[in-house]
C-alpha cells in the first residue's frame, strides 16, 4: 500500500482537520481496514492492510466509522443479545457504505487516483 503524502483534503472534507488522526498498517488479511476512535477527544487511528488496492476509499470508510463511533458504542451498550449486536453492526456498515457512495467522495478518490 502506498499511502498518500498529504491527506489534508480528506480530513477537510470529513470535517476532521482538528482531529488527531493516525494511520497504521494491519497484518490481518481478512480486513482491508479498521478503526479505533475516541470521538470525545477527537482522536482516531485507522488501520489499513498494506496490500489495500483502494487506500483512499478505505480511509474514507474507516473515518466515517470513527465519526459514528460514539453512537455505535452507545447502541452496543444498550443491546441485550448477540442478535441485537449483529443487527446494529450490519445497520452501521450499511449506513457507512451508503454515505461512502455519495458523489462528494468520488472527487476525493479521483484526486488520489482511485
Amino acid at each position: 500500500m502506498v499511502m498518500p503524502d498529504d491527506l489534508t483534503p480528506v480530513h477537510q472534507q470529513m470535517g476532521m482537520l482538528d482531529w488527531d488522526i493516525k494511520y497504521k498498517s494491519t497484518r490481518s488479511k481478512e480486513i482491508h481496514g479498521e478503526v479505533e476512535a475516541e470521538p470525545e477527544y477527537e482522536r482516531v487511528t485507522v488501520y489499513i492492510h498494506p496490500e489495500s488496492d483502494a487506500p483512499i476509499g478505505t480511509i474514507i470508510h474507516e473515518l466515517l466509522h470513527g465519526l459514528l463511533w460514539e453512537f455505535s458504542a452507545l447502541a452496543n451498550m444498550l443491546a441485550d443479545t448477540d442478535a441485537e449486536l449483529e443487527c446494529l453492526r450490519v445497520a452501521e456498515e450499511r449506513f457507512v457504505n451508503h454515505i461512502e457512495q455519495m458523489p462528494v467522495w468520488n472527487k476525493l478518490k479521483e484526486l488520489y487516483g482511485e
